[in-house]
């Protein structure tokens, strides 16, 4: 799309609306981040978050995590995400939202960045794992650059471990154009979870399984469409981000470039700080293998045990512990 082109009512600049999905913990934030960085291109965070972070950003309402939006239900959705990506800063939703003095100027600051962006002609990035099972509506409907991110199965568990993070399987069984579609494999483990919830670990790794035997599919159904793994974006950061920016046509130069190298540097720290959910300064490089001293040998042999199925379709035997 030229610069200034409008496509399906999204005005963009130089390309394409992006979006950056894959599993949560697998990277989105800081591949999002990193590309936001060059002017023109402005980053939209997460509205497909059932707790509506940023009101005004987009009048939908996602009553589940993982909403998948498809021909039946896309009516409801349509249009609040086409009027986010021409930059129309919802004050309906805003004036309907805002409950506190602090999302009262986070959402007034909202409304400026989209003013700006508008006037910019900005192009916009969508980072959201929560809108992994409805990339595809997304990228047909909006002819959005897909960018993909996968991860090792233990490091999503070690990362949810840290942070505390559980799921409610009963997100996917009141989503019945899920469960008789890509989660039908699933389905008796799901309805299993649902109605007494698993351990930690167990509920990781199927979690895990159900996101990315469908991004298998995808793999083989969109080639148009990039998937990287986290792992070889975190061991040679330089390349990858290259890769990226030349799929989407965001430059790797400049504040783009500036960004990957201060928050990949090898005397960053390897662990986020206590409670962090976000760091993006971190040793890249160090952290590709650091569930291995987060999880001992029995949680390692479990997830692999379970996720066996879909993960060797990512990840060799020599990626796990002998």
């Amino acid at each position: 799309m030229a610069h200034g082109a409008v496509e399906n009512g999204i005005v963009g600049v130089g390309g394409r609306p992006v979006l950056i999905t894959g599993a949560h913990r697998s990277g989105t934030t800081w591949v999002g981040a990193t590309l936001s960085a060059w002017e023109g291109v402005v980053y939209l965070h997460e509205p497909f978050n059932v707790d509506h972070l940023y009101p005004g950003m987009c009048g939908a309402r996602f009553p589940h995590w993982f909403t998948h939006i498809n021909a039946a239900n896309s009516s409801r959705y349509h249009e609040d995400l086409a009027r986010m990506l021409r930059w129309e800063f919802s004050w309906r939703d805003a004036v309907s939202s805002v409950r506190s003095v602090r999302a009262c100027v986070e959402s007034a600051r909202t409304a400026r960045a989209f003013r700006s962006a508008r006037s910019g002609h900005s192009r916009p990035l969508v980072k959201d794992p929560i809108a992994v099972f409805s990339a595809e509506w997304l990228a047909k409907t909006f002819d959005m650059d897909v960018v993909m991110l996968i991860r090792h199965p233990a490091a999503f568990a070690a990362s949810l471990g840290r942070l505390g993070w559980r799921f409610d399987f009963r997100s996917f069984l009141s989503q019945p154009s899920l469960m008789t579609a890509d989660l039908a494999p699933f389905a008796e483990e799901i309805e299993r979870a649902a109605r007494h919830p698993p351990g930690f670990i167990e509920e990781a790794a199927l979690l895990w399984r159900c996101i990315y035997a469908t991004v298998y599919r995808y793999g083989k159904q969109h080639p148009e469409w990039m998937f990287l793994r986290h792992e070889d974006l975190s061991a040679d950061p330089e390349s990858g981000f290259q890769a990226i920016c030349q799929r989407t046509g965001i430059p790797f130069a400049g504040a783009v470039a500036e960004e990957l190298r201060r928050n990949t540097a090898t005397d960053n720290p390897v662990d986020a700080p206590a409670g962090a959910t976000h760091a993006l300064m971190r040793n890249s490089t160090a952290i590709i293998s650091r569930w291995r001293q987060q999880l001992d040998a029995s949680e390692i042999a479990e997830i692999r045990a379970s996720v066996e199925n879909v993960s060797s379709r990512f990840y060799s035997d020599g990626e796990w512990p002998e």
